[in-house]
């Protein structure tokens, strides 16, 4: 992503300043101007561009990080971030895990049915190049393991997840699969659960299921996975650096 997005705004004018600068920055969101990653321009600068306080700048940042939409980072290299997608989704399961207010076999469940759901619309809908995505991917991750990473490199794991549901061509399924994975992924860092050894196989059975259109086969295959991922959610913690699935 940018250093500093390359965008500009105009003057705002209104009672609540800070919504329509909020309303503004949404907008750059919205027709791609603005991505995942991108650094919006410094508070004088957007305060200068808007034509209003560095108060009211301030109140909107507050406003969008509450939204979940940006990250304001502190120190020499920090500011206004641009969120990439799901992150509100994955705050507010993360939050809900921490606080009990969701029991993890809940959450185990959910993930497993969501899947379910994700696993027949790619049958029903995914394409060759859907599907060759996802063998790239395989082969990647089966590279970045044999050089050992593991926990340090968890995206190697979790993009599966997202080109699966890629392949539904469901925008919502995206961010909710996206959310869910990445909030396992802060599990796995937090409990190192002890490794599959036989992940890339199984993720290479899957996509043979996938390829031949049979979404109970690939189904099962991917619920006896994450059943078994889960469960070692509940061991006692590992410190091997060891891989697992997210």
């Amino acid at each position: 992503m940018s250093e500093q997005a390359a965008i500009n705004f105009g003057p705002v004018r209104g009672a609540r300043l800070f919504e329509e600068i909020c309303d503004q920055i949404r907008a750059q969101l919205l027709h791609g101007k603005l991505g995942p990653g991108d650094k919006l321009p410094p508070e004088r600068d957007l305060a200068d561009q808007f034509g209003v306080s560095r108060a009211a700048v301030r109140e909107a940042l507050r406003t969008l990080e509450v939204s979940g939409i940006i990250e304001l980072r502190k120190g020499a290299k920090g500011g206004a971030f641009m969120l990439e997608e799901g992150a509100p989704l994955t705050q507010s399961f993360e939050s809900m895990l921490e606080l009990g207010r969701i029991p993890m076999r809940d959450f185990t469940e959910a993930r497993i049915l969501i899947t379910e759901v994700v696993v027949r619309l790619a049958c029903e809908r995914g394409t060759k190049k859907d599907f060759d995505a996802i063998a790239r991917d395989i082969d990647r991750l089966e590279a970045a393991l044999a050089r050992g990473e593991g926990y340090r490199n968890l995206n190697v794991i979790t993009e599966f997840y997202d080109l699966l549901a890629a392949a539904t061509g469901n925008q919502m399924l995206r961010f909710i699969v996206h959310s869910i994975a990445q909030v396992l992924a802060g599990l796995i860092r937090m409990r190192h659960p002890a490794p599959i050894d036989d992940l890339v196989d199984c993720r290479r059975d899957i996509l043979k299921k996938l390829r031949a259109r049979d979404a109970a086969g690939a189904g099962k295959l991917l619920t006896n996975h994450l059943m078994r991922v889960h469960a070692r959610m509940a061991e006692p913690n590992r410190r091997t650096g060891g891989h697992t699935d997210g």
